[in-house]
């Protein structure tokens, strides 16, 4: 409890506290509550034509800018054609450009980039942070759960992010995929549709099951 003879410093260190917990706590139910409608089918995706490229560099632009961990861009200068739901997709890279930089706390560049394979997009984002031992990258994806590494003692998180990150993907007829090592950094790519004939036979509304 806190009294009018207390310290400002310290009434103020304890408000910030209270709030920063309620403010975590505000995230975690949004995102049970998001995990909950994807498991449901109750998701809507608003699918159309998107030109992923730019849409990557913008997701770019609006990250954070921090020193310690610059975002370098492999981006080709022409559009590339997907059939995605752009938000979500922007939401996708957010989250894994945020991951890369959380486990990354000795600093180092953060790679975004996207190339293109036959008729699919693959966009990747990579750190030099502290890697993933090969028997915890089963466990990336599922809700909730979260590496118990002495390296994370401090890195805050719900075990929720990559797992609705996994069925955005999913929704989108794509996949994951995982490169890491220990002491030597990570690497989260995901595949997209690029447009064609077969995208353009999807319906602009998807509800996943």
């Amino acid at each position: 409890e806190t009294g009018a003879d207390t310290p400002l410093e310290e009434r103020q260190a304890r408000a910030r506290s209270i709030v920063g917990a309620a403010t975590r706590m505000a995230s975690l139910m949004d995102r049970t509550l998001e995990t909950t409608r994807l498991e449901t089918g109750q998701f809507a995706f608003d699918f159309r034509l998107v030109d992923l490229s730019a849409r990557l560099r913008e997701a770019a632009a609006h990250f954070p800018s921090d020193p310690a961990h610059p975002v370098v861009l492999d981006l080709p200068d022409e559009p590339l054609p997907c059939w995605a739901d752009g938000e979500r997709v922007a939401e996708v890279v957010e989250n894994l450009l945020s991951n890369a930089v959380k486990y990354s706390p000795d600093g180092g560049e953060v790679g975004l980039g996207v190339r293109r394979e036959r008729d699919t997009a693959v966009v990747s984002v990579s750190d030099h942070g502290i890697g993933i031992a090969p028997e915890d990258l089963g466990r990336l994806f599922r809700p909730f759960s979260r590496l118990h590494d002495r390296s994370l003692k401090g890195i805050e998180g719900f075990g929720l992010g990559l797992s609705i990150c996994e069925r955005f993907v999913r929704a989108h007829g794509g996949r994951f995929d995982v490169r890491s090592a220990p002491g030597e950094g990570s690497t989260f790519s995901f595949t997209l549709p690029i447009f064609g004939a077969a995208a353009q036979a999807r319906p602009p509304l998807v509800v996943v099951a």
